[in-house]
């Protein structure tokens, strides 16, 4: 076998632990055996339990992936981390949070690197905030007017149909926009009438779009810088602590004035709504954000911001948790 492997293989088994002892010639099966052994051993792979760590922090839950198989795939692959030769022992706690307070079970890990907090315990204590009631901000009696060029005509567009099986979920959709106060019901004569477009998620869910391809070409944009990431990179490092915030429906905080909605008109099988807040896909939506981002955070320090995304960074603990209040 060493023969047929060439010296490369030979130079290598040589250099194993214990291998002085075997034989020249290997006669007797036990010797071949305890050979292809050692060999084995040499050429197996090894796990490298700090990179299969680093696959287990950027698992994602696939587009179509059921959440019982993901967490099967997420236990499964604990074990080619390394994780298992940790003990933990289960201990009973009550954590407080200024004036909060709620007991939850904390797993001590020997040789752990970091303390993780709970999904359910966060929520608790109010570290954690999931929904709609986490972007209720105070407006700064901020309305927003298009300007459209006069020499354009308005355009009425048709309704586009969409499939009888999808209509209650658009029902649905357009329900959950209207309690949120994001667009009205539209009475009255109309000039400007855009066509609502269904897009299929690839989880089965729907997006509700309007096509205002139209509307944008008479659209008189406010043309407002927009910052450029590059020299917002030079600006960032001078801090220790940084913490990144995500505006969730950013375009929706802005509120549209009463001549602008009518321009935000469109069309469903349930009738004529228009938009009482910045709607996505309006050809200076971002801009608009962007000055309004500008004038918003223009005096907060160790602040960088790009459309909905903020960094807020601080040399000590005490200067980053004041920026962030005053943010």
């Amino acid at each position: 076998m060493l023969h047929l492997g060439g010296p490369q293989l030979q130079k290598v088994f040589r250099s194993l632990e214990g291998t002085d002892e075997f034989p020249l010639i290997l006669l007797e099966k036990p010797w071949y055996d305890k050979a292809v052994e050692r060999l084995d051993a040499y050429f197996k792979p090894r796990r490298q339990d700090v990179l299969e760590r680093h696959k287990l922090r950027n698992m994602k839950q696939g587009a179509t992936e059921r959440f019982a198989h993901f967490v099967l795939r997420l236990r499964q692959h604990l074990v080619d981390c390394g994780l298992e030769k940790y003990s933990s022992e289960v201990k009973q706690a009550v954590v407080n949070v200024g004036f909060r307070s709620a007991a939850a079970e904390f797993f001590v890990v020997t040789n752990g690197q970091r303390n993780l907090l709970g999904d359910t315990t966060s929520k608790q204590l109010g570290v954690l905030k999931v929904g709609n009631e986490v972007n209720q901000v105070k407006e700064k009696d901020m309305l927003v007017h298009i300007k459209m060029n006069p020499a354009i005509t308005p355009c009425f567009q048709p309704l586009r149909r969409i499939p009888i099986p999808m209509e209650s979920a658009v029902n649905q959709k357009l329900d959950e926009l209207l309690k949120r106060d994001i667009i009205e019901a539209k009475k009255g004569p109309v000039t400007w009438v855009s066509p609502l477009v269904v897009a299929k998620k690839t989880n089965g869910d729907i997006r509700l779009c309007v096509d205002l391809r139209r509307v944008n070409q008479a659209v008189v944009r406010d043309r407002h810088p927009m910052p450029i990431i590059e020299d917002i990179l030079m600006r960032i490092g001078k801090g220790k602590i940084w913490i990144v915030l995500d505006i969730k429906d950013a375009f929706f905080l802005l509120e549209l004035d009463v001549e602008t909605r009518d321009v935000m008109t469109f069309i469903t099988h349930r009738g004529l709504y228009r938009f009482k807040r910045l709607p996505f896909g309006l050809v200076s939506a971002p801009e608009i954000f962007q000055r309004a981002m500008d004038e918003i955070l223009a005096d907060c320090e160790g602040c960088y911001w790009y459309l909905d995304d903020v960094m807020i960074e601080g040399s000590t603990d005490e200067e980053h948790d004041a920026r962030l209040n005053k943010v």
